[in-house]
């Protein structure tokens, strides 16, 4: 509520920011210069910052689209430039000579790719960047290398160490409070999300990945279809030099009931150049040999494993100074088996799975001159899922654990083809300077599953049964859809320490047929005097992409549930069946965002940001069923409505050092809060009865405190890295033996998360070629971190906890190339 009252203050102070006196603009500007900011392949890079010091002030310009920047002096002579982008070695105290009237210059940034490359020349991470107002947080491709993060040569386990996202027990990924499906993935600008479940389930290498990047609160209406923020990763493309590397060669063994290999992740790159000056090469392999071990059961049936190979291989053709040309393939595949197992799940609950993805991009950038850049792309992704349990007996719950075996047998196939259009018109002035964006985004989704389900039954803790569920019905099916947005952008820069962001995107789908439109405003702003300090906000409506698996479980299997009561000998039957509202919105959700940002000497940059989303009309399955005995009716009657409501607020406090030679560490605290009135999706494989579903959501964290850093030592070749992590228990529900949840949902939590990761690493040189070797320890307190619980309240182990990663020795030795 203070944001919104905030927000008519807020729409004031920015317009009264327009009508401020330019006077400190007055000096007449006699000496131009003009340049493009690319790469060592000639790509643009887009928001380079630069800058210019004239009379112990600093003059500052940023590169649109083609790279292209204007930067006046108020007279000729030399100067000293400084071109900045985080993921870039800063180019700091070139001269240029200034002359009257107009000058040109090419300037060329170096993307930072190893520590190693180069220990005197700092890259940018944490600049304040005038030219965005929705609060972004970006990983570098050296930081993801470097921070000590449990299984580190997956992407997603990377995302942990940025303040806006959290890891649940389970290895989902939550940004700003929201759910896996309310964030947009990106892959080198392309939808990558899962065409089913709107989820990031692809897998890829950390060495593959150029700089990673989390916008939230009032994203660009370029963006949509992700409420709780965008994840944009952008990946390496090669340059004129060869490059190879290799990682994790030699298995790491721990200590889990015995010494065992518990991960293998041998991962190699190469790139370089295919035709020098005009194509280059990526490719980066990640495999990965996982045994887990499960403490808390019996020798012989502990144990799981699985196998995962990921390879992205990437392009790009210079085919004319003004045409370049990028494509992109990435493959997945997986093979595991007995998942799933845990202290309360032996191994015939277990399921045995199989996956594959294949993703491949292409997309064309056109220079068509006057700073005019057409870019058209299309991309597909295919994705295949097979599940497989161990028999095919009923799935029972009892008051200490699950026995026989899993309950569903299927395989689910689902693909999407996307096709944008993004065209950036010429940069004009009135009022100031205008950057004017527009695109289109066309996707067709489709979908197929075969999946048989037998059934379940909930045992009371004297073994007699409380509840029983079958399935009847067929479930193969399939379901499509058309999406289809376009959106309008104004960058406008009112002076050089006022930016604007206005905007406005619709959106349309087949399975809704609504018409969204999402206007978005932001503002960037830089007090006179104080050139090191930004404060931003932003408000913007976004709408969810919507979840083509909610529309298929009308014509999926049904569940037939009969209880029996205690002491009674007269059961009672019931089909359950899922039904579609026939009026649906669009899921709206309202943003806003505010902070401020300041840099300080000796590297330290600190930023204090709040965030509020309000959801409405989210889409959701509601029990309609409205009779007194609500849980506990055998034939429940669930529609699909849009009365979903989710609201999510955060303040968090970061500060962040870049110290010499690229070291650098990072502290932040959130506090935060994530509701919904519909926390537990109501589907045909959810066993629990949900009388009461509204509460806080399963990764809901009030308090965290994250830390991290890669920080010298007295010897040259030695460094340390820490990963160190403190948040609030995640809730959890209470049930009893018929599966009723108890009291209001996610009433309890787990014990408080902490971890620490302590690594140290060596350079060093053999025989012309560049070692890292780092060792250190995971978990280095021990600290258990369980991730099951036993919620049965009959049960005699009621509220006992498992699971959770102990202590673990981490070895890891790096190949870096020629020396």
């Amino acid at each position: 509520m203070i944001a919104w009252r905030l927000a008519p203050a807020l729409g004031v102070f920015v317009l009264s920011l327009l009508g401020q006196d330019t006077a400190h603009e007055t000096t007449q500007a006699v000496a131009r210069l003009h340049g493009h900011v690319v790469d060592e392949t000639n790509a643009p890079l887009s928001g380079a910052e630069v800058i210019v010091v004239v009379e112990a002030r600093e003059r500052r310009a940023f590169a649109d689209p083609t790279g292209a920047f204007t930067l006046d002096v108020p007279k000729p002579g030399e100067y000293s430039l400084r071109v900045a982008l985080p993921g870039y070695f800063d180019l700091r105290g070139r001269k240029v000579q200034i002359n009257s009237g107009s000058n040109d210059i090419s300037l060329i940034l170096n993307r930072v790719r190893e520590r190693l490359e180069s220990l005197d020349v700092s890259g940018t991470s944490s600049v304040i960047e005038m030219d965005r107002t929705a609060p972004e947080e970006r990983l570098t491709s050296a930081e993801l290398l470097e921070v000590p993060y449990k299984t580190n040569n997956d992407l997603r386990n990377s995302m942990r160490v940025l303040p806006a996202v959290i890891q649940d027990s389970h290895g989902g990924v939550h940004v700003n409070g929201g759910s896996e499906q309310q964030v947009l993935y990106t892959l080198d600008g392309f939808n990558i999300t899962d065409p089913l479940t709107g989820t990031f389930q692809s897998r890829l290498g950390v060495d593959a990945v150029q700089a990673m990047t989390v916008l939230s609160g009032a994203v660009p209406a370029e963006y949509g279809k992700g409420a709780a923020g965008i994840v944009a990763v952008n990946t390496k493309t090669g340059d004129d030099v060869l490059r190879y590397s290799a990682t994790n060669f030699i298995p790491g063994v721990e200590y889990r009931k015995g010494l065992v290999i518990g991960s293998f992740t041998p991962r190699l790159s190469l790139s370089g150049p295919i035709r020098k000056g005009k194509i280059w090469f990526s490719d980066t392999l990640a495999t990965q040999l996982q045994n887990d071990v499960v403490r808390d059961l019996p020798a012989g049936q502990d144990r799981s494993s699985s196998w995962r190979i990921s390879n992205m291989l990437r392009a790009q053709v210079n085919l004319t100074p003004s045409n370049i040309l990028y494509s992109g393939l990435l493959t997945n595949f997986w093979v595991a088996s007995r998942t799933g197992l845990g202290a309360l799940d032996p191994l015939e609950t277990t399921v045995d799975r199989r996956a594959r993805q294949w993703f491949y991009d292409i997309k064309d950038q056109i220079y068509l001159g006057r700073g005019s850049l057409l870019e058209a792309g299309f991309s597909t992704n295919r994705t295949f899922g097979r599940e497989i349990p161990q028999g095919h007996d009923l799935y029972m719950f009892t008051a200490n654990g699950r026995r026989g075996n899993y309950f569903a047998d299927g395989i689910q196939q689902s693909t999407r083809d996307q096709l944008l259009a993004n065209y950036f018109f010429p940069s004009f002035t009135w009022a100031g300077g205008h950057q004017l964006k527009m695109g289109i985004d066309l996707d067709r989704l489709s979908y197929w599953q075969d999946v048989r389900r037998t059934g379940f039954r909930e045992f009371r803790a004297d073994s007699t049964i409380a509840r029983e569920v079958l399935f009847g019905g067929n479930g193969r099916l399939g379901q499509g859809n058309y999406e289809s947005s376009v959106y309008l952008e104004d960058t406008w820069r009112v002076r050089p320490g006022l930016l604007l962001e206005l905007g406005i995107r619709a959106d349309r789908d087949t399975l809704l047929r609504n018409w969204s439109g999402a206007p978005r405003v932001g503002f960037a702003w830089s007090p006179w005097g104080l050139q090191h300090t930004k404060v931003s906000g932003g408000f913007g409506i976004i709408y969810n992409a919507t979840n083509l698996g909610l529309f298929t479980r009308p014509a999926d299997q049904y569940p037939i549930t009969t209880f029996y009561p205690q002491g009674s000998t007269f059961p009672y039957s019931g089909v359950s069946t899922y039904l579609i509202d026939r009026h649906l919105h669009s899921p709206r959700y309202q943003n806003f965002n505010l902070g401020i940002e300041q840099e300080m000497p000796a590297g330290f940059y600190a930023r204090i940001q709040s965030n509020f989303r309000r959801g409405s009309h989210g889409l959701s399955y509601f029990d309609t069923t409205e009779l007194p005995l609500v849980g506990l009716t055998p034939g429940v009657v669930y529609q699909l409505q849009d009365g979903r409501r989710d609201q999510f607020k955060s303040v968090e406090f970061t500060l962040r050092q870049n110290l010499r030679k690229q070291y650098e560490w990072l502290a932040s605290y959130t506090r935060s809060r994530s509701t919904s009135n519909s926390v537990i999706d109501l589907n045909a494989d959810q066993p629990l009865l949900v009388p009461r579903n509204s509460g806080p959501l399963p990764w809901d964290s009030p308090n965290r405190v994250l830390s991290w850093g890669l920080l010298p030592t007295f010897w040259k070749s030695w460094a340390v890295a820490y990963l160190a992590e403190w948040h609030s228990g995640f809730p959890f529900s209470i049930q009893d033996e018929r599966g009723l949840v108890l009291g209001k949902v996610n009433s309890d939590r787990y014990p408080n998360f902490f971890e620490v990761n302590l690594h140290v690493e060596r350079q060093f040189e053999l025989r012309g070629q560049r070692w890292a070797w780092r060792m250190g320890l995971n978990n280095i307190t021990g600290r258990r971190n369980p991730d099951v619980v036993n919620n049965r309240i009959e049960s005699p182990h009621f509220l006992n906890f498992y699971g959770g990663q102990g202590r673990a020795v981490n070895v890891r030795i790096r190949w870096l190339g020629k020396s």
